[in-house]
């Protein structure tokens, strides 16, 4: 029989062997977390196309700005070969003038092909001229954070609206391959995302336009213009007057 102090002694050890398995547990849970979590951030290129629409100075300036993360190496390799191998910054980095060239020329193509934007109207724009890149020294900048995923280009272009404009609609392409992570900045608000599947498509209300107050001159003008002319008619009145008096005196 066991007395009462082996009893709890056993008990003691069991509750003690139970908290180091239930670390143990929560360990390799986390572990595991962390590791799902890392797959996830390394298929996210691979699933996902990345453009943001950027309303936060629309209001202000009547410019929509548009960011697109273009993963380089699917421009260089192609799609099936760009997950084949680890392609980070310093890959990026050392690509030649010549390779550059080739990836800004495809990357304009890429956009169009992948993306389509409207503004009001039925006619869809074309962004090729108006996309910009960073420049090489920047990029080979071995300091410089763009922000985006290593081995990605950030991909810019600037919309001037008419004063009339109320709708932006953007649409991920049949053949785009991925989905779209679609990203909407606004002023002082939360970031609006939407998950795209090709074939998709989302409108946006633009900003409303801020009208600046100007001072209304136009009755301050026609007093000025008033005032003047009232001026050279007294003023010809005056000389006219001293002429006719001349005239007098001098006459026989």
């Amino acid at each position: 029989m066991y007395d009462g102090q082996h009893l709890q002694s056993m008990f003691f050890s069991l509750w003690k062997t139970k908290i180091k398995c239930s670390a143990y547990l929560t360990v390799v849970v986390i572990l595991l977390l962390c590791f799902a979590l890392f797959e996830k951030a390394e298929a996210h290129l691979e699933l996902y196309h990345n453009v943001e629409v950027n309303f936060t100075e629309t209001a202000e300036t009547g410019v929509v700005r548009l960011y697109f993360t273009i993963h380089a190496p699917e421009l260089l390799v192609g799609f099936e070969d760009a997950g084949a191998e680890i392609f980070d910054a310093a890959w990026l980095r050392t690509r030649s003038d010549e390779q550059f060239k080739l990836v800004f020329k495809r990357g304009r193509h890429f956009v169009k092909e992948k993306f389509g934007f409207w503004i009001d109207s039925d006619t869809e724009l074309d962004l090729t001229d108006l996309l910009s890149f960073e420049k090489l020294e920047t990029i080979r900048d071995e300091k410089y954070q763009s922000g985006v995923p290593v081995a990605c280009l950030l991909v810019s272009a600037e919309i001037n609206l008419e004063a009339t404009s109320k709708l932006l609609r953007v649409r991920l392409k049949k053949d785009a391959g991925k989905r779209l992570l679609l990203v909407c900045t606004r002023k002082a608000a939360f970031p609006e995302t939407k998950d795209m599947d090709a074939g998709d498509s989302v409108e946006f209300l633009l900003p409303e336009r801020e009208v600046k107050k100007t001072l209304k001159t136009d009755r301050v003008s026609v007093a000025q213009n008033d005032y003047s002319w009232k001026g050279i008619l007294v003023s010809i009145g005056l000389l006219a007057t001293i002429l006719v008096w001349y005239m007098k005196k001098m006459s026989p």
